[in-house]
């Protein structure tokens, strides 16, 4: 009898202590009491549902710092205001860029870049503190920044007007602008967080893009011949810029063309929704010149690669096509002026 009440007296003693008298304490509805497998702590969780906005849950160690935060929370809720947790909080636009970079599937090496600069221009900034104010002043000192071109180039490159160097012109900024709204909206979807946009007050810069700019006098044929000081790929480049001039499309929509977009029975050309900037699908009708350039660039269909110029890199294009400008002696001239 005595070896068995030292039996249990010990069991008794053994036992884990609870690190709280918590359990005792009432747990409102809302919250959750949860016990850490490891080390026994409790701590309490609440989640706060309400129609027309984001679950939002947020953990305490004590309860009574659980309670006061659900209250003040749901009376932000109840007057209309947004709450945000403070894993959301805490997010940074250089955090939100990189998430982006990984996940959103960024394919184009230009966008890339731009909201990698993005990350460098707003380091540290919490997504949260992004202001109409702080979003102006950027959009302003961008407008006003300086191009930096290659230094053993000045005054000859391209981006001086003479002895003037040149600044980022609207249509750059504007870029920027969209990246960096287009990246936070998709953050705050992502992560499942409210956000309060700014670019509904801030807009964009004006994009004054209208080109009256074409080609006159003998410039087509210059273009043609200066391609062949090309190392590479001079017939390709002669088939894109008289395709682009006959067809009037985008460089984006001309290297996203696919054999299977091209009906040569019906003499047209289908721009897919999604390979269009307006996210619209058109039909183009081919010319007589166009349908003679396709057949011919035919012969030189890769059976593993469905797109029809798939021996140029879009991304490179622009500066071997300056190039071409430059030996052709046409200024003033890009490659979106063939629309």
């Amino acid at each position: 009898m005595l070896q068995l009440c030292s039996k249990q007296y010990l069991a008794e003693m053994t036992k884990k202590p609870h690190s709280t008298n918590a359990k005792s304490q009432k747990v409102p509805a809302g919250i959750s009491q949860r016990t850490s497998k490891t080390t026994g702590e409790i701590s309490y969780q609440v989640r706060i549902r309400k129609a027309g906005f984001p679950t939002i849950t947020e953990t305490f160690t004590r309860l009574e710092d659980a309670k006061a935060w659900k209250a003040a929370s749901e009376a932000k809720l109840n007057a209309g205001e947004e709450v945000l947790s403070a894993k959301a909080q805490r997010y940074t636009i250089d955090q939100a860029i990189a998430d982006y970079l990984a996940y959103g599937e960024v394919s184009l090496v230009s966008k890339r870049n731009a909201l990698k600069k993005l990350a460098e221009d707003f380091n540290g900034l919490a997504v949260k503190n992004l202001t109409p104010e702080i979003l102006k002043k950027w959009k302003d000192k961008k407008l006003n920044t300086n191009v930096q071109p290659h230094p053993k180039k000045k005054k000859t490159h391209y981006l001086f007007n003479g002895d003037q160097q040149r600044k980022l012109t609207p249509s750059t900024v504007r870029k920027q602008y969209y990246a960096l709204k287009t990246c936070l909206d998709w953050h705050s979807n992502f992560r499942k967080y409210p956000f309060q946009s700014p670019f509904h007050i801030v807009k964009a810069p004006t994009e004054d893009n209208a080109r009256d700019r074409r080609l006159e006098g003998d410039e087509e044929e210059r273009l043609i011949a200066a391609c062949d000081k090309l190392y590479s790929d001079k017939e390709v480049f002669k088939t894109v810029i008289r395709f682009a001039l006959e067809t009037a499309m985008r460089r984006g929509e001309i290297f996203k063309l696919q054999w299977a977009d091209i009906n040569f029975q019906s003499r047209t050309i289908r721009i897919r929704a999604e390979n269009s900037k307006t996210d619209t699908e058109r039909v183009v009708p081919m010319t007589s010149t166009c349908l003679a350039l396709l057949t011919e660039h035919l012969t030189t269909k890769n059976k593993e690669k469905p797109l029809v110029f798939w021996q140029l890199n879009p991304n490179t294009f622009n500066h071997r096509f300056r190039g071409i400008m430059r030996n052709a002696g046409v200024e003033g001239f890009s490659f979106h002026c063939f629309r």
